[in-house]
């Protein structure tokens, strides 16, 4: 798997931090997340967070939307 989407409803941030996308900043809309010298918006109300590492969307265990890839 390539480069995806990943669903966070049901993904804690302590399990987020632990592969380094750090939580820097929360409104009642968003979270912002840090990683990789990135910023990550998230919108609370459709909690997903594209993510570029395979193994980190293996990690996450939850619905993840691939991209399509071009060859």
């Amino acid at each position: 798997m390539s480069s995806c989407y990943v669903r966070l409803d049901d993904v804690p941030d302590e399990k987020l931090e632990f592969l380094g996308y750090i939580l820097v900043e929360e409104d009642e809309y968003t979270k912002v997340y840090y990683h990789l010298g990135d910023y990550v918006i998230v919108d609370k109300s459709d909690p997903f967070m594209f993510i570029h590492d395979h193994n980190d969307t293996a990690l996450l265990g939850s619905e993840a939307i691939s991209l399509p890839t071009h060859d």
